[in-house]
Protein backbone atom coordinates (compact mmCIF):
# COMPACT_ATOMS: atom_id res chain seq x y z
CA UNK A 1 0.00 0.00 0.00
CA UNK A 2 1.22 3.58 -0.35
CA UNK A 3 1.47 6.50 -2.91
CA UNK A 4 3.63 4.91 -5.72
CA UNK A 5 3.79 1.34 -7.22
CA UNK A 6 4.45 0.50 -11.31
CA UNK A 7 2.15 -2.52 -13.35
CA UNK A 8 3.70 -3.09 -17.07
CA UNK A 9 0.33 -2.82 -19.11
CA UNK A 10 0.21 -6.12 -21.90
CA UNK A 11 1.38 -3.23 -24.35
CA UNK A 12 4.43 -2.76 -22.49
CA UNK A 13 3.86 0.79 -21.12
CA UNK A 14 4.45 1.56 -17.18
CA UNK A 15 1.27 2.79 -14.99
CA UNK A 16 1.90 4.49 -11.65
CA UNK A 17 -0.39 4.18 -8.74
CA UNK A 18 -1.27 4.92 -5.04
CA UNK A 19 -2.86 2.05 -3.29
CA UNK A 20 -4.49 2.82 -0.31
CA UNK A 21 -7.06 1.68 2.31
CA UNK A 22 -8.00 -2.26 3.31
CA UNK A 23 -6.43 -4.26 0.49
CA UNK A 24 -8.65 -7.14 1.34
CA UNK A 25 -12.00 -4.98 0.63
CA UNK A 26 -14.24 -3.95 -1.94
CA UNK A 27 -11.88 -1.96 -4.47
CA UNK A 28 -13.03 1.97 -5.76
CA UNK A 29 -10.72 2.99 -9.04
CA UNK A 30 -10.25 6.75 -8.60
CA UNK A 31 -9.80 8.53 -12.30
CA UNK A 32 -7.94 11.89 -10.88
CA UNK A 33 -8.46 15.63 -12.09
CA UNK A 34 -6.93 17.46 -14.63
CA UNK A 35 -4.29 18.13 -13.99
CA UNK A 36 -4.02 15.94 -11.09
CA UNK A 37 -1.85 12.74 -10.23
CA UNK A 38 -2.12 9.72 -8.30
CA UNK A 39 -0.96 11.86 -4.95
CA UNK A 40 -4.53 12.51 -3.55
CA UNK A 41 -5.45 14.29 -0.09
CA UNK A 42 -4.80 12.05 3.30
CA UNK A 43 -8.36 12.82 4.21
CA UNK A 44 -9.51 10.98 1.13
CA UNK A 45 -7.01 7.73 1.81
CA UNK A 46 -8.39 7.84 5.71
CA UNK A 47 -11.58 7.98 4.61
CA UNK A 48 -10.91 4.90 2.66
CA UNK A 49 -9.43 2.59 5.27
CA UNK A 50 -12.80 3.87 7.66
CA UNK A 51 -14.62 2.81 5.25
CA UNK A 52 -12.72 -0.94 4.38
CA UNK A 53 -12.71 0.25 0.96
CA UNK A 54 -9.39 -0.57 -1.20
CA UNK A 55 -8.70 2.80 -3.28
CA UNK A 56 -6.65 2.50 -6.44
CA UNK A 57 -5.39 5.93 -8.12
CA UNK A 58 -3.52 5.28 -11.17
CA UNK A 59 -1.68 8.05 -13.41
CA UNK A 60 -3.57 8.59 -16.32
CA UNK A 61 -1.17 8.21 -19.36
CA UNK A 62 1.18 11.00 -19.51
CA UNK A 63 0.61 11.97 -15.73
CA UNK A 64 3.05 11.97 -12.81
CA UNK A 65 5.22 8.90 -13.63
CA UNK A 66 2.86 6.72 -16.23
CA UNK A 67 4.30 6.33 -20.01
CA UNK A 68 2.47 8.64 -22.32
CA UNK A 69 0.33 6.67 -25.02
CA UNK A 70 0.42 9.24 -27.71
CA UNK A 71 -2.82 9.79 -29.65
CA UNK A 72 -4.96 8.32 -26.94
CA UNK A 73 -8.63 8.48 -27.00
CA UNK A 74 -11.60 8.44 -24.00
CA UNK A 75 -12.04 4.94 -24.80
CA UNK A 76 -8.49 3.60 -24.76
CA UNK A 77 -8.63 4.74 -21.05
CA UNK A 78 -11.09 1.15 -19.39
CA UNK A 79 -8.52 -1.16 -21.13
CA UNK A 80 -5.93 0.44 -19.01
CA UNK A 81 -7.82 0.28 -16.01
CA UNK A 82 -8.67 -3.24 -16.34
CA UNK A 83 -5.66 -4.04 -17.20
CA UNK A 84 -4.30 -2.63 -13.57
CA UNK A 85 -6.55 -4.29 -11.88
CA UNK A 86 -5.94 -7.64 -13.53
CA UNK A 87 -2.10 -7.03 -12.38
CA UNK A 88 -3.45 -6.51 -8.96
CA UNK A 89 -6.15 -9.58 -8.85
CA UNK A 90 -9.20 -7.29 -8.97
CA UNK A 91 -12.65 -8.37 -10.63
CA UNK A 92 -15.70 -5.95 -9.79
CA UNK A 93 -14.92 -2.44 -9.06
CA UNK A 94 -16.67 0.98 -8.33
CA UNK A 95 -15.53 3.69 -10.06
CA UNK A 96 -15.15 7.28 -8.93
CA UNK A 97 -14.26 10.02 -11.51
CA UNK A 98 -14.15 13.77 -10.42
CA UNK A 99 -13.95 17.10 -12.42
CA UNK A 100 -11.40 15.77 -15.96
CA UNK A 101 -11.90 12.43 -13.83
CA UNK A 102 -15.22 12.25 -14.73
CA UNK A 103 -15.30 11.16 -18.12
CA UNK A 104 -13.41 8.63 -17.77
CA UNK A 105 -15.46 6.97 -14.55
CA UNK A 106 -17.98 7.02 -17.43
CA UNK A 107 -15.98 5.47 -20.10
CA UNK A 108 -15.04 2.42 -17.10
CA UNK A 109 -19.11 2.37 -16.55
CA UNK A 110 -20.06 1.74 -20.93
CA UNK A 111 -16.97 -0.38 -21.43
CA UNK A 112 -16.11 -2.60 -18.40
CA UNK A 113 -19.90 -2.58 -16.93
CA UNK A 114 -19.69 -6.40 -16.47
CA UNK A 115 -16.91 -5.39 -13.49
CA UNK A 116 -18.53 -1.92 -12.62
CA UNK A 117 -20.57 -2.05 -9.19
CA UNK A 118 -21.63 1.52 -9.52
CA UNK A 119 -20.04 4.85 -10.68
CA UNK A 120 -19.69 8.05 -8.80
CA UNK A 121 -19.42 11.61 -10.86
CA UNK A 122 -18.07 14.73 -8.64
CA UNK A 123 -18.14 17.44 -10.70
CA UNK A 124 -17.40 15.72 -13.91
CA UNK A 125 -16.25 17.58 -16.88
CA UNK A 126 -18.87 18.12 -19.77
CA UNK A 127 -18.54 17.11 -23.25
CA UNK A 128 -18.28 19.72 -26.25
CA UNK A 129 -22.03 19.36 -26.84
CA UNK A 130 -23.80 20.46 -22.97
CA UNK A 131 -24.90 23.79 -22.59
CA UNK A 132 -22.40 25.61 -20.76
CA UNK A 133 -18.90 25.41 -20.24
CA UNK A 134 -16.10 26.10 -17.84
CA UNK A 135 -13.09 28.41 -17.96
CA UNK A 136 -10.83 26.27 -19.17
CA UNK A 137 -10.11 27.38 -22.99
CA UNK A 138 -10.59 25.05 -26.01
CA UNK A 139 -8.46 25.52 -28.17
CA UNK A 140 -5.18 23.63 -28.54
CA UNK A 141 -3.07 26.67 -29.04
CA UNK A 142 -4.16 28.47 -26.18
CA UNK A 143 -4.38 25.17 -23.92
CA UNK A 144 -0.72 24.41 -25.09
CA UNK A 145 0.23 27.98 -23.46
CA UNK A 146 -1.39 27.69 -20.42
CA UNK A 147 -0.40 24.01 -19.21
CA UNK A 148 2.91 24.99 -20.34
CA UNK A 149 2.57 28.30 -17.95
CA UNK A 150 1.22 26.11 -15.27
CA UNK A 151 3.90 23.45 -15.81
CA UNK A 152 7.04 26.45 -15.40
CA UNK A 153 5.19 28.17 -12.34
CA UNK A 154 4.60 24.76 -10.62
CA UNK A 155 8.47 24.34 -10.86
CA UNK A 156 9.59 28.12 -10.15
CA UNK A 157 7.30 29.81 -8.47
CA UNK A 158 4.38 27.83 -6.46
CA UNK A 159 2.65 31.04 -5.80
CA UNK A 160 2.12 32.13 -8.83
CA UNK A 161 0.45 29.25 -9.95
CA UNK A 162 -2.21 29.81 -7.34
CA UNK A 163 -2.02 33.28 -8.86
CA UNK A 164 -2.58 32.29 -12.30
CA UNK A 165 -5.78 30.11 -11.75
CA UNK A 166 -7.21 32.22 -8.35
CA UNK A 167 -8.90 34.52 -10.52
CA UNK A 168 -10.86 32.46 -12.60
CA UNK A 169 -12.42 30.32 -9.56
CA UNK A 170 -15.96 30.82 -7.68
CA UNK A 171 -15.97 33.10 -4.68
CA UNK A 172 -16.57 29.87 -2.41
CA UNK A 173 -13.55 28.10 -4.25
CA UNK A 174 -11.35 31.28 -3.94
CA UNK A 175 -12.36 30.91 -0.09
CA UNK A 176 -11.66 27.46 0.06
CA UNK A 177 -8.17 27.99 -0.81
CA UNK A 178 -7.45 30.90 1.12
CA UNK A 179 -8.25 28.86 4.45
CA UNK A 180 -5.73 26.43 4.06
CA UNK A 181 -2.77 25.95 6.06
CA UNK A 182 1.10 25.84 4.40
CA UNK A 183 1.23 21.88 5.38
CA UNK A 184 -1.58 21.71 2.85
CA UNK A 185 -0.77 24.14 0.20
CA UNK A 186 2.37 22.30 0.02
CA UNK A 187 0.85 18.89 -0.76
CA UNK A 188 -1.53 20.35 -2.94
CA UNK A 189 1.22 22.12 -4.89
CA UNK A 190 3.24 18.78 -4.78
CA UNK A 191 0.87 16.85 -6.17
CA UNK A 192 -0.32 19.67 -9.03
CA UNK A 193 3.68 19.50 -9.94
CA UNK A 194 3.35 15.30 -9.66
CA UNK A 195 0.32 15.76 -12.75
CA UNK A 196 2.94 17.77 -14.89
CA UNK A 197 6.30 15.93 -14.05
CA UNK A 198 6.53 15.13 -17.97
CA UNK A 199 5.41 18.15 -18.91
CA UNK A 200 2.08 19.66 -20.43
CA UNK A 201 1.52 17.15 -23.12
CA UNK A 202 -0.94 15.21 -20.61
CA UNK A 203 -2.71 18.17 -19.69
CA UNK A 204 -3.13 19.15 -23.23
CA UNK A 205 -4.30 16.11 -24.41
CA UNK A 206 -6.93 15.71 -21.44
CA UNK A 207 -8.26 18.76 -21.44
CA UNK A 208 -9.34 18.24 -25.68
CA UNK A 209 -10.45 14.56 -24.77
CA UNK A 210 -12.53 15.44 -22.17
CA UNK A 211 -14.11 18.84 -23.75
CA UNK A 212 -14.67 16.24 -26.77
CA UNK A 213 -17.75 14.74 -28.22
CA UNK A 214 -18.45 11.96 -25.64
CA UNK A 215 -21.70 12.43 -24.18
CA UNK A 216 -23.28 9.58 -26.85
CA UNK A 217 -21.71 7.25 -23.91
CA UNK A 218 -24.29 8.95 -21.18
CA UNK A 219 -26.95 6.77 -21.98
CA UNK A 220 -25.47 3.92 -22.47
CA UNK A 221 -24.07 3.96 -18.74
CA UNK A 222 -26.43 1.27 -17.46
CA UNK A 223 -24.65 0.82 -13.71
CA UNK A 224 -26.11 2.75 -10.88
CA UNK A 225 -24.80 6.26 -10.89
CA UNK A 226 -24.59 9.22 -8.52
CA UNK A 227 -23.63 12.47 -9.20
CA UNK A 228 -22.45 15.26 -6.79
CA UNK A 229 -22.17 19.14 -8.13
CA UNK A 230 -21.65 22.34 -6.49
CA UNK A 231 -23.72 25.39 -7.53
CA UNK A 232 -20.92 28.19 -7.41
CA UNK A 233 -18.45 26.34 -9.93
CA UNK A 234 -16.82 27.97 -12.54
CA UNK A 235 -14.85 25.33 -13.56
CA UNK A 236 -17.94 22.28 -14.39
CA UNK A 237 -21.18 24.78 -14.25
CA UNK A 238 -23.85 23.31 -12.59
CA UNK A 239 -25.93 23.79 -15.83
CA UNK A 240 -23.70 21.20 -17.67
CA UNK A 241 -24.15 18.62 -14.30
CA UNK A 242 -27.77 18.52 -14.51
CA UNK A 243 -27.77 18.27 -18.60
CA UNK A 244 -25.28 15.48 -18.24
CA UNK A 245 -27.14 13.56 -15.10
CA UNK A 246 -30.55 13.76 -17.44
CA UNK A 247 -29.01 12.10 -19.81
CA UNK A 248 -27.95 9.22 -17.75
CA UNK A 249 -30.52 6.64 -17.51
CA UNK A 250 -31.08 6.43 -13.36
CA UNK A 251 -28.71 8.81 -12.10
CA UNK A 252 -28.99 9.86 -9.15
CA UNK A 253 -27.86 13.75 -8.38
CA UNK A 254 -27.15 15.90 -5.48
CA UNK A 255 -27.14 19.51 -5.89
CA UNK A 256 -24.89 20.75 -2.81
CA UNK A 257 -26.21 25.19 -2.70
CA UNK A 258 -22.94 26.20 -0.43
CA UNK A 259 -20.19 24.18 -2.39
CA UNK A 260 -17.16 24.79 -5.62
CA UNK A 261 -15.97 22.70 -7.92
CA UNK A 262 -13.73 21.77 -4.68
CA UNK A 263 -17.23 20.23 -2.40
CA UNK A 264 -15.44 21.54 0.08
CA UNK A 265 -11.86 19.31 -0.47
CA UNK A 266 -8.40 21.28 -1.17
CA UNK A 267 -8.09 20.11 -4.46
CA UNK A 268 -10.15 23.43 -5.89
CA UNK A 269 -7.92 24.32 -8.73
CA UNK A 270 -8.89 20.81 -10.60
CA UNK A 271 -9.40 21.07 -14.16
CA UNK A 272 -7.95 24.26 -13.81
Amino acid sequence: MGDTHFVRLPDGRQVAYADHGDPTGPTVLSCHGTPESRLVDPATTELAARMGCRLVVPDRPGFGQSDPKPGRTLLDWPADAAGLLDALGVGSFAVVGGSGGGPYAVACGVELADRVSRVALVAPAEPSDAPAHGFVPRDPAALRERGETMARLLRDDPAGFYALVSPDLSDTDRELEESLDQVTMDRVTEMFREAFRQGADAYVEDHLIVGGAWSDLLPRLARPTRVWQGEDDNNVPADATRWLAERIPGAELTLLSDAGHGLGTDTEAADA
